[in-house]
Formats: structure tokens, C-alpha cells, sequence
């Protein structure tokens, strides 16, 4: 399996991925109410009807202004919080078993960030 950062850039060239994270892993940056969640889910993309503003990826993580309940935040993730990305559409993806939070196993995966027009 190719690593996260090139796995994930590579499906970002064709469409937006939704990103599942450990948000309580070191160096993330998420809203505080979502901290204690066993995982969030992230959509990730350049041509969302909500645009991510700044969205960069660099050699340890990515980052940029997501929206949250109509709020920006400014969101950091480093690879090393991402267990699993994969495409809307197309279903490809990649997921790391070793890394799955183990509370993540059991609930039904729903979005965290607003994506869709207002």
C-alpha cells in the first residue's frame, strides 16, 4: 500500500476524499467538541461546493480552513493521525487496520465537516 501522503494526493487529483482521523492523536487540530470523538471524518477535496481554504499538504501532514456548524476553523492533520481515506464516488482508498481506533470499529461513519452549498 502506498504511503498516506502520496495514496491520498493521488485520489485528490481525480475527486474529494473523506479522510478518517484519530483526532486525539498529537498534533491534530479539530474543533474542541470534536476532540472527544473515537474518530472524525473529513472531506477533503479542491472543488468542494464549500471550498477549503489554504488546504496544503506537506511532507508530514496537511492543513487549511475547514467549516465546521457554518464556522471556519483552522484544521491540522498530521499522516500519522490518518487511518483510512477514500473516495465518495469511487470507493478507492486506502486503510491502515493497524492504526483503526478501536472504538471506530463499532459506529456507523457519518461526515464532520460541512461540505454541501449553504
Amino acid at each position: 500500500m502506498p504511503n498516506k501522503q502520496a495514496g491520498m494526493l493521488e485520489l485528490l487529483e481525480e475527486e474529494a476524499i473523506a479522510v478518517y482521523l484519530d483526532p486525539a492523536a498529537l498534533g491534530v487540530a479539530v474543533p474542541e467538541y470534536l476532540r472527544a470523538s473515537d474518530y472524525v471524518i473529513l472531506d477533503v477535496g479542491y472543488d468542494l461546493p464549500r471550498p477549503i481554504k489554504n488546504l496544503h499538504f506537506h511532507d508530514t501532514g496537511f492543513q487549511g480552513t475547514f467549516s465546521f456548524d457554518g464556522r471556519p476553523y483552522d484544521v491540522r492533520v498530521p499522516y500519522k493521525a490518518v487511518f483510512g481515506f477514500v473516495s465518495r464516488t469511487t470507493k478507492k482508498g486506502g486503510l491502515y487496520s493497524s492504526e483503526v481506533p478501536s472504538k471506530a470499529l463499532c459506529e456507523k461513519p457519518e461526515s464532520n465537516n460541512e461540505t454541501a452549498a449553504p
